[in-house]
């Protein structure tokens, strides 16, 4: 009788290096290792503004100055591995004060081959599926004239064949605008099964222009959850010049096997006219490598 087993030449790598991320977040392995973030600025995540905050804080996605705003991001985990992802979320609005969005998340690997012993060994009879689905909803209302508040829900398909864990979760935030050398903070709380999670931000950018039709601004946050062993920061220096061209540049810090890391974070935004492209790298701890994230976004 033919046995069946994983080609784990193939896929010891791959997993180990997955596991590695993980520990690089500290998260609870066992739990939730599929851990490839989406984002599209060094900022905070808790400051996050258009339709990415839909995965993040519900109160940060702006409300669109036409109909809708759509985003799709592809994700490219470090070489020495196969973990990569795509999301795509969109935000609509209802009224010039309430919008809605929703996003999806898929990350995985590679496919990893499952061989035959016998009768002819190394015969692939199938693939081993490791990925990772996360839907998120979220509704966001003006209240004021800098004030925003959200809520939100994300459901997560984990990866059933690491025997992990589908996790429900809800929560909420808000998120108040840096103008006039007032600072901005931004702030969320959600609710799953594995525990609470919650982030805090806050934002500085003076009036006053660097260049003509330009600024800046800096801003760091703090945030905890059921998946990490500790807290995470993340400072960050942003440029805005007319309103079309966005920088950041910044340094995450993250806990690991060795206690903590500092790593850069680098990314860009440019918008042409109804269009946006943008780039974002962010090297993992314990030299694991970068992670590459390239977002096409549209006005509709």
């Amino acid at each position: 009788m033919a046995s069946s087993r994983i080609n784990w030449h193939a896929a010891v790598p791959c997993l180990l290096a997955v596991f590695a991320v993980g520990a690089t977040s500290g998260q609870l392995l066992a739990q939730r290792v599929l851990d490839l973030p989406v984002r599209e600025s060094g900022r905070p995540d808790v400051l996050a503004r258009g339709p990415i905050a839909v995965f993040w804080n519900p109160a940060g996605g702006r409300i669109p100055s036409q109909r809708g705003e759509a985003l799709v991001v592809d994700v490219q985990g470090p070489h020495s591995t196969s973990l990569d992802g795509v999301a795509l979320v969109s935000v609509f609005r209802l009224d010039s004060s309430t919008a809605i969005g929703v996003g999806f998340r898929h990350v995985g690997l590679g496919e990893i081959p499952v061989t035959s012993t016998s009768p002819l060994p190394d015969a692939i009879e199938g693939t081993l599926d490791i990925s990772e689905t996360t839907l998120s909803f979220a509704a966001t209302r003006v209240v004021g004239p800098s004030l925003t508040f959200g809520a939100g829900a994300h459901f997560t398909r984990a990866a059933q064949a690491l025997d992990a864990s589908d996790e429900v979760e809800v929560g909420a935030g808000l998120r108040t605008a840096a103008r006039n050398w007032v600072p901005g903070f931004g702030a969320s709380l959600g609710f799953g099964e594995q525990g609470t999670d919650w982030a805090v931000g806050a934002e500085f950018a003076p009036a006053a222009a660097v260049l003509s039709g330009g600024s800046l601004s800096v801003s760091y946050g703090i945030a905890g959850s059921p998946w990490y062993h500790g807290l995470t920061h993340r400072v960050a220096l942003g440029a805005t010049w007319a309103s079309r061209v966005r920088l950041s540049a910044g340094i995450a810090g993250e806990p690991d096997v060795g206690g903590r890391s500092w790593d850069p974070v680098l990314g860009a935004v440019i918008e042409i006219q109804r269009y946006s492209v943008g780039i974002l790298r962010e090297e993992l701890a314990n030299g694991i490598g970068a992670v590459h994230t390239f977002r096409l976004g549209v006005t509709f």
